[in-house]
């Protein structure tokens, strides 16, 4: 994907227009694969993110990195009984998110 440099964590978790699935060769910590996929929940009115952690938990994800703390939220269920890594971060752009875990292109 040529305009991963552009793409932003959404403050509001449920309500992300996409998410991205990037995959990281865990020996040297490098991308070795990026998909963006739509929110198929962002019309529903409510328990959107425990729809999408499900969702997100049948996609094989590993880490989940988000702007918001989930603390005792729905998802944070989800996600820990699914062994699901949370990762809260102040970073706005999702590479710069990864770079600050040390995982680079």
């Amino acid at each position: 994907m040529e305009d991963k440099e552009r793409l932003e964590i959404s403050l509001h978790f449920g309500e992300a227009p996409f998410f991205v699935l990037a995959k990281i060769h865990i020996k040297d910590k490098k991308i070795v694969e990026i998909r963006v996929i739509e929110n198929p929940f962002i019309k529903i009115a409510e328990s959107k993110g425990i729809l999408v952690a499900e969702f997100l938990v049948k996609q094989s994800v590993d880490v989940v990195i988000t702007r918001e703390s989930f603390g005792g939220k729905g998802p944070f269920y989800v996600f820990s009984s699914a062994s699901v890594e949370m990762v809260s971060t102040d970073k706005t752009k999702f590479m710069d998110a990864l770079e600050s875990m040390g995982i680079g292109q």
